[in-house]
């Protein structure tokens, strides 16, 4: 059994359905109740109604998934693809300080035998565990991809991005509000199946995202060896084409015993000083982009467009750190500035945007903007068999659901 295979896709009947922007709606754990009203009033068939269910009439959300699921299929609202195939993927998008970005991989199945390493690189969470595995084992399918990045042996040539990048038949293309582009299309062809499949027999896969459906789907089966659960429906990427959407995940502080200038004094501390500057959303980008930290606090006196808040920036450097995992931006602000924080206080946010709208509104009495953690410790510590603390990553942009689904009697 190969690392990577093709597999018959699930797809949405666009003659049924309309625009794929319709059907289509992030990964499950970046909705928030405003956008999965948004997006279950944008079609009746949108994937939100599979992945985020909802208890009906006595019957439980991940019964109704299942229900839901079979109905589609059965009334050809979905379709299943004859031949198992490789599905390219690509997201076009324009990122604030670095301008346009393309982003290309292959969606596969993965195999879960752990004689392949594909390796975390951050820790989980318990209730989103449970809730992602009663989610498994009531649909028997994989309705999101996970998101992969290829780690090469020596030899490896790149084939991922080379294979993605060529032209294919195009199945189907979705806008998202941000204005992410993404397009899916299809493969078939053993020749190119089988140099996909011999190149990256000897990689390691590091988890960009996905880690709990991930560690989820290996349990369940390791657990049941239900037949066609051995797999997984990946989004696998380069390495080097997944370095320019690496972002920090902010922290948003709701609630503490801490006022604001005694996360400042801890912030100063822990940094050795800071300079105060304008809290400008655009300008805070470039700074993030050089491995500044910024901390915003709420208060009663600072710039004139922006009186209630205060940012004060200071370079994050790694020098001091013992060890990879404290090396990076999350560890470090964790160990230093919110460690007498509750855990429960600190909202973890990957929009810059929204981090300082809530401190705006004062919904927050802080937030921490932090840089992206170097790509390269991401990786050497996911290979060392080591996690970064939960949410130090955010990897953007992320495969829509809804593009594809696998289910396991499928194939």
């Amino acid at each position: 059994m190969a690392l990577i295979e093709p597999f018959r896709g699930i797809r949405y009947n666009l003659e049924k359905v309309g625009s794929l922007s319709d059907v289509c709606a992030p990964p499950y754990d970046v909705i928030d109740e405003a956008e999965k009203r948004r997006l279950l009033e944008t079609s009746p068939y949108n994937s939100v109604r599979l992945i985020l269910p909802e208890d009906e009439d006595g019957e439980d959300r991940f019964s109704v998934a299942a229900r839901t699921l079979s109905e589609w299929m059965r009334q050809g609202i979905l379709l299943i693809d004859e031949q198992p195939s490789v599905y390219p993927y690509r997201m076009k998008y324009v990122h604030p300080s670095r301008g346009p970005q393309v982003t290309a991989g292959l969606v596969v199945s993965v195999s879960l035998d752990r004689r392949y390493r594909i390796v975390p690189h951050e820790r989980t969470m318990a209730k989103p565990l449970e809730e992602q595995m009663r989610l498994l084992a009531s649909t028997k399918a994989n309705l999101s991809p996970v998101y992969l990045l290829v780690v090469p042996a020596q030899e490896y040539s790149g084939v991922v991005t080379k294979v993605a990048l060529e032209d294919w038949p195009l199945l189907g293309e979705c806008t998202e509000p941000s204005g992410v582009e993404h397009c899916i299309y299809k493969i078939d062809e053993g020749d190119i199946l089988q140099e996909l499949q011999s190149s990256m027999e000897e990689a390691v896969l590091v988890i960009a995202d996905g880690h709990h459906r991930f560690e989820v789907a290996r349990s369940f089966w390791e657990a049941t060896r239900e037949p066609g659960s051995d797999r997984i429906m990946a989004l696998v990427v380069d390495l080097d084409q997944a370095a320019h959407g690496l972002q920090g995940t902010h922290r948003i502080i709701v609630g503490s015993a801490d006022d604001p200038e005694e996360l400042l004094k801890r912030f100063k501390a822990a940094c050795g000083g800071s300079e105060e500057i304008l809290p400008d959303p655009t300008s805070l980008y470039s700074l993030l982009d050089k491995g500044r930290v910024i901390l915003l606090t709420r208060h009663n006196a600072s710039s004139p467009k922006h009186p209630l808040v205060s940012a004060h920036c200071s370079i994050f450097t790694a020098s001091s750190a013992s060890n990879e995992i404290s090396s990076t931006p999350s560890a470090w602000v964790h160990d230093s500035v919110l460690n007498t924080v509750p855990q429960d206080a600190v909202v973890f946010e990957s929009s810059l945007e929204t981090a300082f709208a809530a401190v705006i509104e004062g919904k927050a009495v802080a937030a921490i903007l932090l840089p992206p953690p170097s790509l390269k410790v991401v990786t050497a510590v996911a290979r060392a068999g080591s996690l970064l603390p939960q949410k130090s990553t955010y990897f953007y942009p992320k495969p829509r659901t809804g593009a594809v689904f696998r289910r396991f009697d499928a194939g």
